[in-house]
Formats: structure tokens, C-alpha cells, sequence
């Protein structure tokens, strides 16, 4: 007769496990304050290549203007702008879901 252990039930079957377990989730869970410091680098980061990247297609474009880039044809059109653009609304949507976790 077998005996089948789901993998999340063997940290509360072996105790080795359990420590090994909690030491790495001790050792990854940073606090609230360092996430928020990394999105925020993160973010400012997205946004200045965002706009280094317009600037190339669109000489003369503003910071202001990467708010409304369908304003901006040449902008809309651009697969590298809107991939660009795609991560920077992914890092600004992981902060606010976290904010609102919290």
C-alpha cells in the first residue's frame, strides 16, 4: 500500500524541513518600507528610460506628454514605446495592489 504526501505537507512531517523553510522565508521577506524604496527606484527608473526613449522618436517630447501618448502619433505607433511604456503601467499596478494589501 503507497502512501501519498502532498509536497506542502512534508515541512510538518520532517522537522529539518521546517527550519530550512522558515529561514528562507525569513531571509526573502523584506518589510514593507524596502519594497516600497525598490518599485519607487524602479518606477523613477522606467519612467526616465521611457522618456529617453520618446526623445528618440519624438524629439522635443515632455515628461507630461508620456501621460497621453495617443496624443502623440509617432508615440502610439511605436512598438518599442508601448512595450516600454507596458512594463512602467506593470510596476506602477504591483505598487498600487500592494498598497491596497496593506
Amino acid at each position: 500500500m503507497s502512501c501519498s504526501v502532498h509536497s506542502s505537507e512534508l515541512s510538518t512531517l520532517d522537522p529539518r524541513r521546517a527550519v530550512k523553510r522558515d529561514y528562507i522565508d525569513d531571509a526573502m521577506s523584506p518589510d514593507a518600507a524596502q519594497v516600497d524604496k525598490l518599485l519607487d527606484e524602479m518606477i523613477e527608473a522606467q519612467r526616465r528610460h521611457l522618456l529617453e526613449l520618446a526623445a528618440r522618436i519624438l524629439p522635443g517630447v515632455s515628461g507630461d506628454d508620456l501621460f497621453q501618448p495617443q496624443d502623440h502619433p509617432a508615440l502610439a505607433a511605436n512598438p518599442d514605446f508601448n512595450f516600454e511604456d507596458g512594463i512602467l503601467a506593470g510596476y506602477l499596478a504591483i505598487r498600487a495592489a500592494l498598497r491596497a494589501n496593506r
